[in-house]
């Protein structure tokens, strides 16, 4: 390419920068940088990482099976590399049955070397919708997880004098286990415990103010005692 000629860049959709990972234990300053395939016209890892980002933005179905499509698309050593440890990962990392079930194939996912990140994927979904500015100012992204389907989910959030809270007032078990990276099989068994303060009996769901505030008491005490 002449060196006259500037680099192409093309942004896969997906990405956000600095993305807010909090867990129990976890909860203060966490930031987490999924990869972004920024693209130049002489990179042929970048050119197939725009691909499978766009091959895994097109195929969000629990448990949608792209390996064909996406070996494919990876020709490059790197790439195919990463392919294979991750769909090895969809296999073998733990969690609750019913929910394995919807992980998918063929996906690009931070592999074991990759930190607290392990499994999910690379890229990551669409923002929903932004709360309204008169009701919550001044908002920012939390991006959960589920660690049994190896997904991201990401929520609008606001801080708050003890920490952060997500800005819906009711928590389900699906927002539950995202919004504090919680595994199924702990988050069911602290729910028929009734560890976790806030339940709304007889419902599974959590009224979200009570319980954001038990899990940043609950990390200033884990914090302290160490």
């Amino acid at each position: 390419m002449s060196a006259s000629v500037a680099p192409r860049e093309r942004h896969c959709a997906s990405y956000h920068p600095r993305l807010r990972r909090h867990s129990l234990r976890q909860l203060f300053a966490q930031v987490a940088a999924p990869q972004y395939p920024l693209v130049t016209a002489d990179s042929e890892v970048g050119e197939e990482l725009l691909a499978l980002c766009q091959l895994d933005l097109a195929n969000r179905t629990p448990g949608a099976d792209v390996r064909k499509d996406a070996y494919a698309i990876a020709r490059t050593d790197e790439n195919r590399r990463r392919l294979e440890q991750s769909d090895e990962l969809v296999e073998k990392l733990p969690g609750h049955a019913n929910f394995r079930r919807k992980r998918r194939w063929g996906i690009p996912r931070f592999l074991a070397t990759e930190g607290s990140q392990k499994g999910l994927p690379l890229f990551t979904v669409q923002l929903p919708a932004q709360p309204s500015a008169a009701l919550w100012p001044d908002t920012e992204i939390h991006w959960g997880a589920y660690l049994d389907e190896l997904e991201w989910e990401p929520y609008w959030i606001v801080r708050t004098d003890y920490g952060w809270r997500p800005t819906f007032a009711v928590l389900n078990s699906f927002a539950m286990r995202s919004v504090l990276w919680l595994p199924a099989t702990y988050f069911y068994s602290a729910n028929a415990n009734l560890l976790i303060p806030g339940r709304l009996l007889p419902e599974t769901k959590y009224d979200t103010e009570t319980v954001m505030r038990w899990v940043f008491r609950e990390a200033h005490r884990l914090s302290s005692s160490r």
